[in-house]
């Protein structure tokens, strides 16, 4: 894999170890700085500066994906901070997890490749004309 064109700070949130670990490592050797938790209890107790990117799973125990999302963004700081929501749910569910919530987010449904993260995390984090972010919803 390529250097990406930044070094981005993730927030990466899933319950399952296994592919909390594979995501953090292969996005650490993609050159991103990389927070992993367990959950959003774990994140929301440990918010510090936002990150570049948030990417967490929709369906975690406790609170969920779209919940956590809800919460972070009543931080005034993190408003705006992108978020790749990861699913094992049809795409049309998720969307309308995060719409019941009133968050923005891309959605990305398992079992994806690591290119289609990497397209994801760009289509997410690359300013368009104008200073915003393109929030197009990866396929």
């Amino acid at each position: 894999m390529g250097r990406p064109k930044r070094r981005l700070r993730i927030l990466l949130v899933d319950d399952n170890e296994s592919i909390r670990d594979a995501l953090s490592d292969l996005l650490t050797d993609e050159g991103h700085a990389v927070v992993a938790v367990a959950g959003a209890i774990e994140a929301l107790g440990n918010l510090g500066a936002a990150p570049d990117l948030i990417i967490t799973d929709l369906m975690m125990p406790g609170i969920d994906g779209a919940a956590f999302l809800a919460t972070v963004r009543e931080r005034p700081l993190w408003k705006e901070v992108p978020a790749l929501l990861i699913t094992t749910c049809r795409r049309s569910e998720a969307e309308g997890a995060l719409l019941a919530v009133g968050v923005a987010a891309a959605v990305l449904q398992k079992p994806f490749s690591f290119e289609e993260l990497l397209h994801a995390i760009d289509e997410c984090t690359t300013p368009r004309r104008g200073g915003r972010r393109n929030r197009s919803r990866p396929r």
